[in-house]
């Protein structure tokens, strides 16, 4: 190692020295020992898992084994191939987006050593469902109430959002008073009812 009139100290070659500073009048002196060591390249990376599949919603942390295990850089930079299905934060946290494929790669220090997770996204099971009014609003545990020859449109609201292929059935406990008419709207099949009562709701029913 070398040293210049200001103190910076250069490594030069794999070795130890040490480093003097001493006074004008040669009266005091201090001293520094320097140690150069060599860059350990890295020479691979494997990841906790090479696929992955997660529903909506989900989260899971990749971790990544660096070799050798004395490397001098054990820098990972983490990528999505496609963020609006599968995003992955700079610990490996992978967070699935939306329904579809995403490949989740764990970059190194040195060029072209890096590793990936094949992630495949699938829609969340229902697991909540309400009765809402047409607009989403919620209706209450009240209920609505018509007058005679008056209708109502319901629909659903899930949680999640967007969930894995459900079916849905409409049932009224007096369909002589308050009859359903099924039709569809987008992916949830919504009744009018009409009705000569109150109108309130359980889980999946309309009843008076």
């Amino acid at each position: 190692a070398t040293v210049d009139a200001d103190g910076t100290v250069t490594a030069v070659s794999e070795g130890s020295t040490t480093i003097t500073v001493t006074t004008v009048d040669g009266g005091r002196t201090a001293q520094c020992r320097v140690r150069v060591g060599t860059t350990v390249s890295v020479t691979g990376i494997r990841l906790s898992k090479e696929t992955l599949t997660l529903n909506t919603g989900d989260t899971e942390t990749l971790t990544a084994t660096i070799e050798p295990d004395n490397a001098t850089d054990k820098t990972i930079e983490w990528r999505s191939s496609n963020s609006s299905v599968a995003k992955v934060d700079s610990t490996g946290m992978v967070t699935a987006v939306s329904e579809g494929e995403a490949r989740i790669t764990a970059m190194t220090s040195s060029p072209g050593v890096s590793a990936q997770c094949e992630v495949s996204v699938k829609r969340a099971p229902l697991k909540s469902l309400e009765i809402t009014k047409n607009d989403g609003s919620l209706i209450g545990e009240k209920g609505v109430t018509l007058t005679p020859g008056g209708s109502v449109t319901l629909a659903v609201k899930t949680t999640p959002e967007e969930p894995a292929e459900m079916n849905l059935v409409w049932s009224s406990s007096n369909n002589s008073r308050i009859p359903l008419k099924p039709s569809n709207s987008g992916k949830t099949a919504v009744p009018v009812c009409a009705a000569s009562a109150n109108l309130y709701y359980t889980k999946r029913q309309c009843r008076n």
